[in-house]
């Protein structure tokens, strides 16, 4: 797969092509399906699979006043564009300026110019242009004019409800982790590196990696059965989100910690992932480091059965 940074250096290296279009956070199970359909599209047409998408995402730009949240850091994109087959994704700069091109002006200067499609494939919920004014009809009228094809995809449902990547942020926030990963088809997970806490854990034998985040969408506030990839090994771990009631009052800092179930050694610098299974239990303030102590035993213990009836994970 080629990566590109803009249209202008895509022009460069397309001939022609059949091109999508959108932000594709998280690349769920519906972006799976329209890509794949682009890339037996462009098989059919003898063409390059181009995917186009914008950096910074619009909403940043548009509504920056906005708390939006992106589900993975745009690192994520890119690998799972390059497992899907694509032949060159775009990354084009979005600014305010861009943001207010006409859908014509957009098409023709822009996409048609640079791209030389010969067919769009598009989600059925696709708008472009300033204040997406571009609707579906006409998109198919300008490409009409042009000789392009236009493939509307339609919605992608799960459990009746149709694919989405605000919905998927919705079940993180709740720490419904298997219905997020039911819509993303693949486990949530945060990845960072390893910084230096406070060492508490460590004085009542559940030493934890605390890791600093890299991007912003946070699960809910809890304790979580999870999985820790790290040096390219998968270790079965439990993961706390929050702020250390017990020990601390400070709420100005969420706090990502996970324990590794029987691992010891240093992992202090290191970039680790924590892949997010299920919602254990909520944050709670404990009287004494005791009490937290054996709490923390049955949260192993409950981990250590997950795992046992669930061997496949790790």
């Amino acid at each position: 797969m080629q990566m590109v940074d803009s249209l202008s250096q895509a022009k460069k290296i397309i001939e022609n092509s059949v091109v999508t279009m959108g932000n594709f956070d998280g690349v769920h199970l519906g972006h799976i399906e329209l890509i794949k359909r682009l890339t037996k599209k462009s098989q059919e047409m003898q063409s390059k699979a181009v995917v186009l998408t914008f950096e910074p995402h619009p909403m940043q730009i548009l509504y920056p006043d906005r708390d939006f949240q992106r589900l993975f850091p745009f690192s994520d994109q890119v690998e799972q564009m390059r497992k899907l087959k694509v032949d060159v994704f775009i990354r084009h700069p979005f600014t305010l300026e861009f943001s207010k091109l006409s859908p014509e002006k957009f098409l023709d200067d822009w996409l048609f110019s640079s791209l030389n499609p010969l067919a769009l494939v598009v989600g059925y919920d696709f708008a472009f242009g300033s204040e997406r004014h571009g609707t579906l009809n006409r998109l198919q009228d300008i490409c009409a004019k042009r000789k392009v094809e236009v493939e509307i995809i339609p919605p992608y449902e799960k459990h009746d409800q149709i694919v989405s990547s605000s919905k998927i942020r919705e079940f993180v926030r709740r720490g419904e982790m298997s219905q997020a990963q039911d819509f993303l088809g693949r486990p949530f997970y945060l990845n960072g590196k390893v910084i230096h806490g406070a060492h508490r854990g460590r004085t009542i034998g559940f030493p934890t990696a605390n890791i600093d985040v890299q991007w912003n969408l946070k699960p809910r506030v809890g304790v979580y059965i999870t999985e820790t990839l790290v040096d390219e090994k998968k270790y079965q771990s439990m993961t706390n989100v929050g702020w250390n009631p017990t020990v601390s009052e400070n709420r100005n800092s969420l706090k990502i910690e996970t324990h590794i179930l029987d691992f010891d050694g240093s992992l202090y610098d290191k970039e680790i992932g924590i892949t997010f299974f299920k919602f254990l239990r909520e944050e709670k303030k404990f009287s004494s480091l005791d009490e937290l102590q054996t709490q923390l035993n049955k949260d192993r213990k409950s981990a250590k059965e997950y795992f046992n009836e669930n061997p496949q994970i790790c």
